[in-house]
């Protein structure tokens, strides 16, 4: 995650407020990119690139729907555009049933 150490912390009790599970909270990479000591924008964008292509080359990650179980009856955010609930996904005795 790219953001300041405040902005991170806040991030991560957020999300804790919202249920998710430590274990998903400990995969939240901040500072993003390796700590070389870097101080200008090209040296902090260096590592980070590096970062993101050490990730990209440790194999295909999972979906998001994949991995995230959402009880759709009981979610607290909701979308609707044209009259219609958009799911990406939903969770059908865990495994994902994509819709369009």
């Amino acid at each position: 995650m790219v953001a300041s150490r405040r902005r991170v912390g806040a991030v991560r009790a957020e999300l804790a407020r919202r249920g998710l599970a430590t274990t998903d909270l400990s995969r939240i990479q901040a500072p993003a990119g390796l700590d070389l000591g870097t101080a200008t924008q090209e040296q902090v964008a260096l590592p980070v690139r590096a970062a993101i292509t050490r990730l990209r080359r440790t194999g295909p990650q999972p979906h998001p729907a994949e991995v995230l179980e959402v009880d759709v009856a009981s979610a607290c955010h909701r979308a609707e555009w044209g009259g219609r609930t958009p799911i990406s996904a939903v969770h059908t005795a865990g495994r994902p049933s994509r819709r369009t």
